[in-house]
């Protein structure tokens, strides 16, 4: 996991660090396409086909059926993850857990209620209240821009949740006890993070993600950045995050690394700020060699296929104030141009 040197990047202006620095070669990464492997109870599948995107999704198998979390982009991502499931077991799946309203973690949905349907039963669908609305409106756009993507490898229709989840009221599927803990505004406007007490194991979807670039377009850095130590406060016995993008590992190391890239954005940018309120061009290629050099393996994210096209994003939407309602806000046509 990478560690920065905070005395560096703070007494150095951002213009002057790009000079110093070798600037990390322009795309890393071999495909990372296969099955999630931890040795226990828990499994799942990376899909890694759409620009340079890595998706994770997981299952738990308790005693007498599985638990999935999160459901990945296309209807045929999500048959290969199902695949590689019933390679491991022939339990049926009891439930469909969602993180977060993106298309990247429901768009394969259909594929696996289906999948319990075939097996002999009906699959409850777990989704908090505001999730299921963004979803069934496209308030954001996503389900629109799949479909022009992706055409019919993207379901016209997302099945409705039949349960809601609360925040902090705990249920049990197939024998497994699990705490759902709701955040708002980090990568996403909503975020459940989900916690499983038997395996000391937290899925965050994409609230916290390993060695992969955030999207800063629905969430503020401070806010997120304050998430993320709540996160160390409320679980102090978590040993492993499974996270929506990139592999799962350490809780102490993913939830720094994630502080860590975002301050990095956030201090950067809010040095070039107070320079004279303006970040210019040469600035912004500035802080753009300075995060590829510090965080030279990271993977890119939001089928944007290259590194440098998140950063010049990212850096727009934290100059916007990632104003999500009112006048002037980044709305659904917007975020659409923006991604393509």
């Amino acid at each position: 996991m990478h560690t920065r040197n905070l005395n560096l990047f703070h007494t150095a202006a951002p213009l002057t660090l790009a000079l110093i620095v070798a600037t990390a070669q322009a795309e890393p990464l071999q495909p990372t396409e296969g099955p999630i492997e931890s040795g226990g109870i828990i499994g799942g599948y990376t899909t890694d086909t759409v620009g340079n995107h890595s998706v994770n999704n997981y299952w738990i198998k308790g005693a007498d059926g599985v638990v999935v979390i999160d459901a990945h982009w296309r209807l045929s991502d999500a048959e290969r993850a199902l695949k590689a499931l019933r390679a491991t077991t022939e339990l049926p799946i009891e439930a469909v857990l969602l993180t977060h309203p993106h298309s990247d973690h429901f768009g394969g949905l259909p594929a696996f209620l289906d999948a319990a349907e075939a097996d002999g039963g009906a699959a409850d669908f777990y989704a908090a209240a505001w999730t299921a609305r963004s979803i069934r409106h496209d308030e954001q756009g996503f389900r629109a821009n799949r479909e022009d993507q992706f055409g019919d490898d993207f379901p016209t229709v997302i099945p409705e949740p039949t349960q809601l989840i609360e925040d902090g009221v705990a249920f049990e599927v197939a024998g497994i006890e699990i705490e759902p803990v709701i955040f708002r505004q980090n990568e996403s406007l909503e975020t459940v993070v989900f916690h499983i007490p038997s395996e000391r194991a937290l899925f965050t979807g994409d609230m916290v993600n390993g060695e992969t670039f955030p999207v800063l377009y629905q969430g503020g850095l401070d806010g997120w950045i304050a998430q993320l130590e709540t996160l160390r406060a409320r679980f102090p016995e978590v040993e492993t995050i499974y996270p929506g993008h990139g592999a799962p590992g350490p809780f102490e190391a993913l939830v720094a690394g994630e502080i860590a890239i975002l301050e990095t954005h956030r201090d950067y940018i809010a040095a070039a700020l107070d320079d004279d309120g303006v970040v210019d061009a040469a600035e912004r290629e500035a802080i753009a060699d300075a995060l590829e050099a510090a965080f030279p393996d990271w993977r890119t994210t939001a089928g944007i296929p290259a590194r440098r096209q998140v950063i010049a994003r990212n850096i727009d939407w934290a100059l916007r104030g990632w104003r999500v309602e009112g006048a002037g806000a980044g709305n659904a046509r917007e975020f659409r141009t923006e991604t393509q």
